[in-house]
């Protein structure tokens, strides 16, 4: 009798580990398990995000509108809908950018092969390095950090109607007196 060969169901690779020259196994079914994990994520997020966008666009379409059909059209309001638009698709998009980050940031960070990761900048005054054994942590922070600055920062639009206005429809008037040299002197006796 031949003896009973085991059958793994999970593929397993080898990986070296740089930093202690280790040999570690893991398996490439869970590597693709956690890449499909990530990528129905990002649908999801591109899925939410898209139609937050779509919504967006069409409240901003509608004020365009609005202001384009008035009697008398109001070119400063189009403008601001339009500079309000791009900063809501500038947002939207760095959200989207920021999860990308933290979700492949994470996919890096769960698996289980081990990568390094070493970056140096240098000029004639400073020399700086960054040097770590997972790059889905440096990934995992920007991707924070570009959230929160996302979230935290606040775009400004503001629009000032004309009719709002004291210096558009009341010009400060200039008096007659200060309009003229002023011819007011004191008269001479005549002689």
């Amino acid at each position: 009798m031949e003896p009973i060969k085991s059958v793994d169901a999970q593929p397993q690779t080898n990986t070296l580990d740089v930093k202690t020259g280790e040999v570690r196994a893991f398996s490439a079914s869970l590597d693709k398990f956690l890449f499909w994990v990530v990528c129905i994520m990002l649908l999801f997020t591109i899925a939410y995000l898209s139609v937050n966008l779509f919504f967006q666009y069409q409240n901003y379409n509608a004020g365009i509108s609005a202001a384009l059909r008035a009697s008398s059209i109001d070119h400063a309001v189009v403008i601001t809908y339009t500079r309000a638009w791009d900063f809501a698709v500038v947002k939207v998009s760095s959200i989207f950018l920021a999860f990308c980050l933290i979700m492949v940031g994470a996919l890096y960070v769960l698996r289980v092969a081990t990568v390094s990761y070493s970056f140096t900048m240098a000029n004639q005054a400073h020399k700086s390095s960054l040097e770590t054994g997972s790059p889905g942590l440096v990934m995992i922070t920007l991707g924070v950090v570009l959230m929160a600055v996302v979230v935290f920062s606040t775009s400004r639009v503001e629009y000032q109607s004309a009719s709002d206005s004291p210096m558009l429809n009341d010009p400060p008037a200039i008096p007659a007196d200060d309009a003229t040299p002023s011819t007011s002197q004191t008269p001479t006796p005549a002689r």
